[in-house]
């Protein structure tokens, strides 16, 4: 999927299975990208935090790959 924000163009690629979870989250803008990768699909939830501590705040569109995000918190 692609994606454009304030620094421009953006991609992100997600896979998992019932056991693991992994994610690619690249912007073109200085070339930087951060891949996720892990042995259990329950570490998908950290991985919008992960992801903006390490390229910053982004418009990636979460909710595309995760329709959690949008649900209400206890």
């Amino acid at each position: 999927m692609t994606f454009r924000d304030a620094s421009g163009q953006g991609w992100l690629k997600g896979s998992h299975n019932d056991w693991t979870g992994n994610m690619v989250v690249c912007l073109e803008s200085g070339k930087r990208c951060v891949v996720l990768l892990a042995n259990d699909v329950r570490a998908e939830r950290l991985y919008p935090e992960l992801a903006r501590t390490v390229l910053g705040d982004t418009a990636m569109p979460w909710t595309w790959e995760y329709d959690w995000l949008d649900a209400p918190r206890p």
